[in-house]
């Protein structure tokens, strides 16, 4: 969750549109959006807003997020903190 949620990189996505100008190209026979990262462990994280991009990039170990804006940030940072609710039932340990 780290680098989705915390507080000290809030203002990198109250930076992000509402919607982008621009869409991502996708080839036609993509159905999506869809995404499943597995991973365990710790990793360093980084949180940054890119000035020419317009875009806020969320790095996590080796994988780099590049969000265009809110329309897309705010679904996947609400899943995070539905992730953050559920840890503890689904693992069995008090927050």
């Amino acid at each position: 969750m780290a680098g989705w949620l915390d507080p000290e990189d809030e203002w990198v996505f109250e930076r992000l549109p509402r919607l982008a100008p621009v869409s991502v190209v996708a080839r036609p026979e993509v159905r999506g959006p869809a995404v499943t990262v597995r991973a365990h462990g710790a990793d360093d994280h980084r949180v940054q807003f890119d000035q020419p991009g317009r875009s806020a990039r969320v790095r996590i170990g080796g994988l780099t997020w590049q969000v265009l804006d809110r329309a897309a940030a705010d679904p996947i940072r609400e899943a995070w903190r539905q992730v953050g609710r559920l840890a503890p039932v689904v693992f069995g340990r008090p927050e």
